[in-house]
């Protein structure tokens, strides 16, 4: 009895493990007894920005120079994308020399182009700017000068990853009110560092 009971057991076995559900259009042998391999691929990276402006708010850090008058320069804007090309926010520059300090607040709109260069080589992604606002110069310490300022310039974001993170940029300063004897300035960022968030 024993021995027809373990044969029925092994039998019900043997036919669990052969039983298998059909699939229509679709051959049994290709169910049962071909090895899948299942899983799935990382997901993809986030697409480079290769043209127009950056698509997250940015906040550029830049040291440079000026020249007329001639100090050491610190800048940064705060960059708020409006649409694809453009973006707007504050900036501020504030240059100092032994004799001179100057200090420059503008609203900012930058004009972003289509990016030069391969995605997987060096590449960069180039722009206009324009601005208004003031500026206050002292010379000297004679005492300081403030008046209104306009400016327009180009800059330029290099490829650093999957984001534009350094950059350059220049301006041209335009003082109506002639401040300290000066009635225009060049602004020049040789290196910005360029935070997104």
């Amino acid at each position: 009895m024993s021995r027809h009971l373990s044969l029925l057991v092994l039998g019900v076995l043997g036919a669990c493990a052969s039983t298998g559900t059909s699939t229509p259009g679709v051959a049994r042998s290709t169910l049962i007894g071909s090895p899948t391999l299942s899983g799935s691929l990382p997901p993809a990276p986030a697409a480079l920005e290769q043209d127009g402006a950056p698509k997250d708010t940015t906040l550029p850090f830049g040291v440079g120079f000026t020249t007329g008058p001639s100090t050491f320069l610190l800048s940064t804007t705060l960059d708020f994308p409006l649409d694809k090309r453009i973006t707007v926010g504050p900036s501020l520059q504030y240059g100092f020399d032994d004799s001179v300090k100057l200090t420059a607040v503008t609203a900012q709109l930058k004009y972003y182009f289509d990016a030069i260069g391969e995605r997987d080589s060096f590449s960069f992604l180039p722009y206009a700017t324009a601005g208004f606002g003031f500026a206050n110069i002292d010379k000297e310490g004679r005492g300081a000068d403030s008046g209104a300022l306009v400016n327009i310039g180009a800059g330029v974001r290099y490829l650093t990853g999957d984001h534009y993170r350094i950059g350059s940029e220049a301006r041209i300063n335009y003082l109506p009110d002639d401040l300290g004897g000066e009635n225009s300035y060049l602004s020049f960022d040789v290196l910005q560092v360029v935070i997104s968030f």
